[in-house]
């Protein structure tokens, strides 16, 4: 099984470098494409909603120069993809670029990959909007695609020799372990890992291990208990033993955080990961 695909949205900040590497690193395992993929809102649109009350003249030379503004960050960002492309010669690649609403470019773009690599909340999506969260939200929520939210610091070039599963049985987990096949397959080990420790969560552990008996080579199972200690944080010291382990998630919106276990550890992911994540939603 093999990967076609990787779309990896990029806008040319400095920390863009590590979430790139990481989707090099993975279509260089699999070889796959790397589609670098820049979106922005047209500046007329940011203009006429930041300032209805502008004068016309004046808007227009507002617009004048966010459109150059736009246009060097456009090549700043092709610039960034190219030097990378470069450095991994023996991964295909190309770039694209469009303008409009940020999330549903994305996502309309990850409708033609096999998934995204996408970074993790950093200040620098708080203070502007528009940038990251949008891409996160077009890639996660809206795509119904795969996305690999990557680490800050660079991936071993054998991430996914190992897969850690947190499992919890329904739709998101699910999703995510089908789109964790083509790394199971790969995988040295692979284990699953479960807060759940009723008898019915016990029954879905054993189901999962034994449909994934036909893909892996190896598999181990686990329960754990956090206890007083966050989920999160918890899950990503038993993924972070292994500097090749690929973690594979459900994603979960903010309104199932509270129904679900493993819910609130998207949030703790996406804001701090050691590893790779692989989410669906």
């Amino acid at each position: 099984m093999k990967l076609a695909r990787i779309l990896l949205p990029i806008d040319g900040g400095a920390d863009s470098k590590p979430v790139a590497e990481t989707a090099f690193a993975l279509a260089a395992r699999f070889g796959a494409e790397v589609e670098g993929f820049y979106s922005r809102v047209p500046a007329r649109e940011q203009l006429l909603i930041q300032d209805e009350a502008g004068a016309p003249m004046l808007l227009q030379s507002l617009i004048a120069e966010a459109e150059k503004r736009a246009e060097d960050a456009k090549k700043k960002a092709q610039q960034q993809f190219q030097s990378l492309a470069t450095t991994h010669a023996e991964v295909r690649s190309r770039f694209l670029a469009a303008q409009g609403n940020i999330s549903a470019l994305v996502a309309q773009r990850a409708h033609f990959a096999d998934l995204s690599v996408i970074a993790t909340i950093s200040s620098r999506d708080i203070d502007t909007p528009g940038v990251g969260i949008d891409v996160r939200n077009g890639a996660i929520f809206q795509s119904g695609r795969p996305v690999v939210v990557a680490p800050a610091d660079p991936v071993s070039a054998n991430v996914g020799d190992e897969v850690v599963i947190a499992w919890k049985d329904g739709v998101e987990a699910s999703r995510a372990v089908a789109a964790a096949i083509p790394f199971i397959a790969r995988a040295k080990t692979t284990r699953i890992i479960s807060a759940g420790k009723s008898a019915s969560e016990k029954e879905s552990l054993n189901a999962l291990e034994e449909y994934l008996s036909h893909y892996a080579k190896r598999i181990e199972t686990a329960t754990i208990g956090a206890g007083k200690r966050n989920v999160g944080q918890l899950l990503a010291e038993e993924a972070g033993k292994n500097p090749d382990t690929l973690l594979v998630m459900g994603a979960y919106s903010q309104w199932r955080w509270k129904e679900w276990i493993f819910g609130g550890v998207t949030d703790h992911m996406l804001h701090s990961t050691s590893v790779p994540v692989l989410m669906a939603h």
